[in-house]
């Protein structure tokens, strides 16, 4: 497994998730980890359907494994170890193979315990990633969560807008991009 895109004191590795290279649990264990954290229900605010089947393991390995391929995940560890510090993954991709106007929606999942740089560093990383191996040339993220929002922002990426009351439980939603020429060259 190989870093991508790391700088050279690096705080996290990303690998790419391939379902025919990975052990046949690595969904399961994904999920199992955000189970763990209580993180299912804040990660899985926008899904329809009764509240018990939101971000189930059904769901869930439906969401990151479409039969078309347009969702890219990647594995969160750090660099001195194998434990899986968290996962990232793109999905609602549209215009992939086109020249203007690939985008995709940006998500992320991290342990409690890699919080923080190593969380921001990652984030960033996969930013490039997606601009740089996947071609897109506009990344978007939305979320309900404040915390989140501020990682989005520390990471670069642009606020968009917030739409007030729209989210789940009557909380506002904060949009947010990045475009290639903002990520990579540093505007």
């Amino acid at each position: 497994m190989s870093t991508l895109l790391a700088p050279a004191a690096s705080l996290a590795r990303l690998v790419p998730y391939h379902r025919a290279v990975f052990p046949r649990a690595t969904l399961y264990h994904l999920w199992a980890l955000m189970e763990s954290q209580g993180a299912t229900p804040l990660l899985f605010h926008g899904q329809q359907g009764p509240e018990s089947m939101r971000g189930d393991l059904v769901a869930f390995t439906r969401m990151l494994e479409p039969v078309q391929g347009e969702t890219h995940v990647l594995l969160v560890t750090r660099p001195e170890s194998s434990d899986l510090e968290g996962f990232l993954w793109f999905d609602d991709v549209v215009g992939l193979g086109e020249n203007a106007g690939t985008r995709a929606a940006f998500n992320v999942f991290y342990r409690r315990r890699f919080w923080g740089r190593p969380a921001r560093e990652a984030s960033s990383m996969a930013l490039r990633y997606g601009f740089t191996v996947l071609g897109f040339s506009t990344i978007w993220g939305w979320t309900p969560w404040p915390a989140a929002a501020r990682h989005a922002e520390a990471i670069g990426m642009q606020p968009v807008a917030t739409l007030p009351g729209f989210s789940a439980g009557g909380r506002d939603l904060y949009m947010f991009r990045a475009t290639r020429e903002e990520v990579l060259d540093g505007h």
